[in-house]
């Protein structure tokens, strides 16, 4: 019996150490940045709450000049071989989803930051399985999902329309990105520039557009 919790005990520490278990996570932890929306719109002495989000911007910019200046720092065994040489995946995401915070509506911005935090991790484990077509598949059912939440207060043919372009164009995101451009940055503002598209379309068209889905606090 001590030996089998042992060898489970030992089985978990392996897992938590892992490099790939620890990146996914942080990738899922990338969720948190809808938690801004849970603020009110000014913080004590009456400062706008989007002074947080512009704090962020020099943060980033900061760990990755730390990263590129010492050789040996504690960031190295999470990023892969070819952040070396280019800015790292979560600096991607967190300027993504910043871009969003700012300047997208709630019904926008939200899946599709959740999107690209839970469905990419899942993507990259199916790829080590070659599973591919499973990985995509299941990102492309789960991001539907997230997009036909945000929009369910507008009608049914607009929501799955909106959940099929948001899923559809996040999975070409993540299939097609390049070295340049992070697909935890392009999973997040390609289908918010087509959906936002999309939003000015109905609207033009007098069209209903889904309700704020945060708006406790507004």
């Amino acid at each position: 019996m001590t030996s089998n919790k042992y060898k489970i005990h030992k089985k978990l520490a392996f897992t938590f150490k892992n490099k790939s278990v620890q990146r996914r996570g942080l990738h899922i932890a990338g969720g948190i940045f809808i938690g801004y929306y849970f603020l009110p719109p000014f913080l004590p002495y009456d400062i706008p709450r989007t002074i947080i989000l512009y704090a962020i911007i020099p943060l980033v910019i900061s760990i990755e000049l730390y990263r590129w200046n010492v050789r040996e720092h504690r960031l190295r065994h999470l990023l892969r071989d070819y952040e070396k040489s280019r800015p790292a995946s979560f600096s991607y995401f967190a300027v993504g989803s910043i871009i969003l915070l700012l300047y997208f509506p709630q019904y926008i911005s939200i899946p599709c930051i959740l999107s690209a935090a839970i469905c990419d991790p899942i993507i990259g484990i199916t790829k080590q399985k070659n599973k591919q077509f499973i990985g995509y598949l299941t990102g492309f059912l789960l991001s539907s999902i997230l997009f036909i939440l945000a929009w369910n207060s507008t009608t049914p043919s607009i929501g799955l329309t909106a959940a099929m372009i948001g899923a559809s164009t996040s999975m070409i995101s993540e299939y097609k990105s390049s070295f340049y451009i992070d697909d935890d940055f392009l999973m997040q503002i390609l289908p918010a520039i087509v959906l936002f598209i999309f939003a000015y379309v109905l609207k033009t068209c007098s069209l209903p557009l889904p309700a704020q889905l945060i708006s406790s606090l507004l």
